[in-house]
């Protein structure tokens, strides 16, 4: 029995791969623009330290989760003095780790943020967006993808207008997403939903 749980845990944990905030020595969590995908045995990690001359100063990415709690002897050879190191789950969790307050609350979601990229999950920066916009997945040319803050009307405007004006046998709109061939573009508005095409409603309709 306790076998079984231990795989069901290990896939669990392989499915779920947790993407961090990946920085050295940023001044807050939330100044980090970029991402780290974290192997299926590790979680995201803050180490908040003082340097030299007194600053505080985070290190941020993904850590074996065996190897999560530091010691003050892994930081004094490189004239650091620890005040934090821990480790959480989720997604893009150590935004608010050693208690930091976290990204601001009202606010927009936090966005994949790429010009270009080859693969729907090909980017690792991120941007926080205003009240008012989406994140946004799009094409970029004939082979890639673009990501992005977008404005919500803007976005789920271009959304409509791409679906009447592609004519492609059994392409799909969900309530979000349009989705034809190897091709897709999405409107969504929670936290790093414009890293996949995935489908978020089942009110999709097919169109022959």
């Amino acid at each position: 029995m306790l076998f079984l749980l231990w795989i069901a845990a290990s896939s669990i944990q392989t499915l779920y791969a947790w993407k961090c905030l990946f920085c050295s020595d940023a001044v807050t969590p939330t100044d980090c623009s970029k991402i780290q995908r974290c192997g299926p045995y590790e979680e995201c990690l803050t180490d908040k330290y003082l340097t030299a001359g007194g600053d505080t100063r985070y290190n941020l990415g993904c850590r074996d989760t065996k190897q999560c709690k530091r010691s003050q002897a892994d930081f004094k050879d490189i004239g650091k003095t620890m005040v934090c190191s821990e480790c959480c789950s989720g997604k893009v969790c150590n935004s608010a780790g050693c208690k930091y307050k976290g990204y601001p609350s009202p606010r927009g979601p936090i966005c994949t943020n790429c010009p270009m990229q080859a693969d729907v999950d090909g980017c690792d920066n991120i941007t926080m967006c205003q009240q008012d916009e989406v994140c946004m997945l799009g094409f970029h040319g004939q082979f890639g993808f673009r990501t992005q803050c977008e404005k919500q009307t803007v976005c789920y405007r271009n959304l409509h207008d791409l679906w009447l004006n592609i004519e492609i046998l059994g392409k799909r709109q969900l309530q979000n997403t349009f989705k034809w061939g190897n091709g897709c573009m999405k409107c969504c508005n929670t936290d790093m939903c414009n890293d996949n095409c995935n489908e978020t409603s089942s009110s999709d309709y097919i169109a022959n």
